[in-house]
Parts: C-alpha cells; sequence; structure tokens
C-alpha cells in the first residue's frame, strides 16, 4: 500500500486507463441503461479509492459515512 502512497506512476496511469474506459462506457450511444450504471458504479468505486490513496485517511468526509 505504501507504493500506491509514494506515486510510483504505474498506479496513476492505471486508475487514468480505468477512468477514461468508465468514461467511454457511459458516453457510449449503443450501451445498454444497465452498463452505464455498472460503470458509474464502478466509477463512484474507483473515487472513493483514489481518495484512500490520496489522503490516507478513511475516516473523514464523504466516503467515512
Amino acid at each position: 500500500m505504501s507504493d500506491l502512497k509514494n506515486g510510483n506512476g504505474k498506479d496513476d496511469a492505471f486508475l487514468t486507463d480505468l477512468e477514461e474506459g468508465i468514461r467511454l462506457i457511459i458516453k457510449g450511444k449503443k450501451v445498454s441503461k444497465a452498463d452505464k450504471i455498472a460503470a458509474i458504479n464502478a466509477g463512484v468505486r474507483l473515487a472513493g479509492i483514489k481518495h484512500k490513496i490520496s489522503s490516507g485517511e478513511t475516516d473523514e468526509g464523504f466516503f467515512g459515512k
């Protein structure tokens, strides 16, 4: 976990790739509503993960509730 907090670059690129994939699914014209909802759920989870990585605090703010 300490590698994630240090920002070694590989993890940042991976998270960026995941974000881009989620955005493509949400913006897709031929994507079903179920798949868009699944992408939104994945995006929310990804945002939570990025929050935990960047701050290290899990008990504060929105994600601590």
